[in-house]
């Protein structure tokens, strides 16, 4: 029965060495990975983490190159995108399950869900800061949108009734307002 050896050696050492420190003479050796630095027992230069993100990431730019998505790699990824139409509502769904999470976490806490960092206003979600951040961008959204002459509503629609809201979103805002009426 061979003897082991408990060895540290610094990543400058080459394959070779842990080759043959391990073949002939029975050394283990612990190696700090080249990437990350962490020991690790295996005789590579990168650990198996760094070894896999590597792996991942060749596999994401070979996939991105013939078209195919850059998650599963099996189905053809959507126009101008990386990913298929599955896998970007698998992420689509759990990104939204984690703010809805996330969200109802920090209205728990009254804190507000934008910056988490500060208590929110009584009654409302948000802290008086991002109130002022909000109604700042929604106001330049909606001044680029009068001068392109867009709906305000959806963004899309150039065929206006008045000069802010197109026709499609102006009947779904009376059925909107008869049903609410009706309710009262």
């Amino acid at each position: 029965m061979m003897k082991l050896l408990l060895v540290k050696i610094y990543s400058s050492m080459s394959f070779m060495i842990y080759y043959t420190l391990i073949k002939l003479i029975g050394v283990i050796v612990l190696a700090n990975c080249k990437k990350c630095g962490i020991d690790t027992k295996e005789y590579d230069e990168n650990c198996k983490f760094c070894r896999n993100r590597k792996k991942k990431k060749e596999n994401y730019i070979k996939n991105k190159i013939i078209g195919l998505c850059s998650i599963c790699g099996k189905n053809k990824a959507r126009e101008n995108k990386n990913s298929c139409e599955q896998c970007s509502n698998k992420l689509k769904d759990g990104m939204k399950l984690k703010m809805r999470e996330r969200n109802e976490e920090l209205k728990k806490k009254n804190m507000c869900i934008a910056c988490g960092q500060v208590k929110s206003i009584e009654g409302k979600n948000y802290c008086e800061k991002c109130i002022i951040i909000r109604r700042e961008r929604a106001k330049e959204r909606q001044d680029k949108l009068r001068e392109e002459g867009i709906c305000l509503h959806c963004g899309k629609s150039k065929d206006l009734y008045g000069n802010v809201i197109c026709k499609e979103c102006m009947s779904k805002q009376l059925e909107r307002d008869v049903k609410n009426k009706g309710d009262k």
